[in-house]
Parts: C-alpha cells; structure tokens; sequence
C-alpha cells in the first residue's frame, strides 16, 4: 500500500523514472554452454544453422547485434570433444551422456569434469574437491590469514583429482576451491555451525547456499557415477543436506530429528527408527517425552 504522502514521489520514480537499462547473460560461455545443449536434446537445432538462427532470434542478438558464430562453434566443439554431441552428415545428435547431463540442470562442463575425473573409492574431500571444482559451484575467498588453507591442501594431495604447481596461474583458484571443499568436510563431519562460520569467515546465509548447490552438485555427481559404472555414491547428497556422518543417515531422516539430536542418540545406543520404538523411555530421557511424542506417528509406520 502506498501512502498519499508518497503517491507522487512514487509515481514520478517507479513510473515516471528512467528506465533500467537491461541486459542479457547469454553471452557468457557457462549460459551458452548449457542453452546450446538443452537446444541439441531437445530436437529444437539439429545443425549449426539451425542453432545459428534460434541465436538470432534472443535477446542477446536483438541487443548487441553481435554474432554468436565464433562462440558457438567453439562450444560444439567442446561438446564434441567431451562426448555430449555427435555429428553426422552435417546434423547434430545428442549422445546418452549429453542428455543426461542436459537433464541434470548443470554445466556441461561441470558433466565433462564428473565423467572425466570420478575414480573408484574417492574420499570425501576428493569427492568435494571435484564437486567444488566445478563452474556451477560457488566458491570461498581466500584471506589474508588462510594460510592454513595451503598446507591442509598440500596434505591431502594424494586425495585430490589434481594439484597444481605452487607457481600456476589457477594456483589461487584451487586454494578457493579446497578452501570450500574443506567447509563441506567440516560440515559433513558435524562440526557445530558457528565454528564453521567463524573459521570460514561466513555468514549462517552464506553456508546455507554454498550447501544447497552442493547437494545439487551431489545428486548429480552420483548420477553420473552410475552411468560410469561405479555405483551411486548413496550418501553424499544425504549427508551435505543433514550435515552428518553416514552413521546418522537413518535417525537425521525422521522429523524433528536433526544432526544434534541424532547424535545424542546414536551416542547412547540408537542406530535406526526401530530402536527409539523399542527403547522409547531412554529415548525420552535423552529428547524429552514431547519430541518423542511428536515422533511416535513416523515411527508408527515402520512397525
């Protein structure tokens, strides 16, 4: 509701006002990247002309009168290269891999990176370290106190898909990813949040983000890991949403039961839902009679 006193001040900015100049994001490589797949898997471009013109017809092109072909191509033959398209006689085809990963919402970049680099039996930093080297992932800055940062990465190198020279030029940009990737760690591995926001510098929000398309991330990962043959990895994405060791999965999974909860539980001999039903007096001394109360109706259906 606008006040009387405001109407003309309101009117004269927000209708009256100059208009925002708008721009758009297409031009950027991810953007194009994952557009032009979509188009291949969908059936809407089934050569470069036809992705040519479809270009043509955006925002992008209307605005800056630019022409896409140079970066198109490029990006087809990226595509190529990481096995998402084929090509045939001049038509365009997308491959099982490339739908997968149009169907996945990510980069495809981010797909190549999964496919290429996932090996058998990762730990868990090597698995967020990939997660977190990707273009989808966003990542922590590194401080001018994160010195620590250098040496956990030197000690986990034999973990890692792939560790610089000290003297490259993404040497920085990897210390931002294993910066994040060991938020994650402590995450998973149930250090309390204020700590991790006071070690990481920050804020609750920030954490909650950066854990949201991690598990995104996860999903995705584990997707691509079974196309690969090596088995979903069952747990991960689980485990960046609760914020717990695998041990906790079955209990952090009822309502009302968080990562806190279900550690007090699972330290006072709780491995499963069955247990609180078989042992709901010491389950009340340990959460309350209330909170068990509220937990019986879940609990009901697993009897």
């Amino acid at each position: 509701m606008i006040k009387s006193k405001d109407r003309k001040l309101v009117v004269d900015k927000y209708l009256g006002g100059k208009v925002e100049p708008i721009t758009s994001k297409l031009g950027i490589e991810t953007n194009l990247r994952f557009h032009t797949l979509a188009l291949i898997c969908e059936g809407h471009a089934k050569d470069f002309y036809e992705l040519e013109s479809f270009f043509k017809e955006t925002f992008f092109y209307k605005h800056t009168k630019m022409s896409l072909r140079f970066e198109l191509a490029r990006v087809v033959n990226n595509l190529m290269e990481w096995g998402m398209v084929k090509e045939d006689s001049g038509l365009i085809f997308p491959t099982t891999l490339g739908s997968m990963v149009s169907g996945l919402y990510i980069d495809p970049l981010t797909g190549y990176l999964f496919y290429a680099e996932l090996r058998k039996h990762m730990s868990d930093i090597g698995l967020l370290h990939l997660i977190c080297r990707t273009p989808d992932m966003e990542r922590l800055y590194i401080r001018s106190g994160d010195d620590w940062v250098e040496e956990e990465a030197f000690k986990l190198r034999n973990e890692l898909s792939y560790y610089p020279s000290t003297f490259s030029v993404e040497y920085d940009i990897f210390l931002a990813e294993i910066k994040t990737a060991l938020c994650l760690l402590d995450w998973i591995n149930e250090v309390d949040e204020n700590t991790i926001c006071k070690r990481y510098s920050i804020a609750p929000g920030d954490l909650r983000r950066i854990l949201e398309t991690a598990e995104w991330l996860a999903h995705a990962l584990s997707r691509i890991s079974e196309y690969r043959g090596l088995g979903r990895l069952e747990n991960l994405a689980s485990r960046i949403r609760y914020g717990v060791r695998d041990e906790l999965l079955p209990l952090v999974k009822l309502r009302g039961v968080g990562r806190v909860r279900a550690r007090k539980l699972f330290n006072s001999g709780f491995r499963n839902p069955k247990d609180i039903l078989a042992k709901r007096n010491l389950a009340e001394r340990i959460l309350g009679p209330k909170i068990v109360e509220n937990l019986m109706d879940q609990l009901d259906k697993i009897r």
